[in-house]
């Protein structure tokens, strides 16, 4: 998941979707959906998704930090499938003010 270039400002929130598909003949259950950085919020943090099914994640990105960002959303499942899974997510930071933005 890349974000490009996100502007620094106390009002900065952007939103992006990835989407969870369960292919199996099983209704998989998200134990956690989570990211170990603090810019980074995902929505809903647990699910659960029947067979032929799937469901749309919200990852929010609120940065305070000027700079190349990289990261990840840690998905864990019950599936014997699908255990443990990484997004990894990018994002590059710029001063509004620096680049002459508005």
């Amino acid at each position: 998941m890349n974000f490009q270039n996100i502007a620094l400002n106390p009002d900065t929130l952007v939103t992006e979707f990835f989407e969870i598909e369960n292919t199996t003949d099983h209704p998989v259950k998200i134990d956690k959906i989570s990211s170990p950085s603090e810019f980074i919020t995902v929505v809903p943090s647990s699910a659960s998704i029947e067979p032929g099914k799937s469901y749309l994640i919200r990852v929010e990105v609120k940065p305070s930090a000027v700079g190349r960002h990289s990261t990840s959303i840690l998905i864990e499942t019950d599936s014997k499938k699908l255990v443990k899974k990484k997004l990894p997510v990018f994002f590059n930071v710029r001063d509004m003010h620096l680049t002459g933005s508005k």
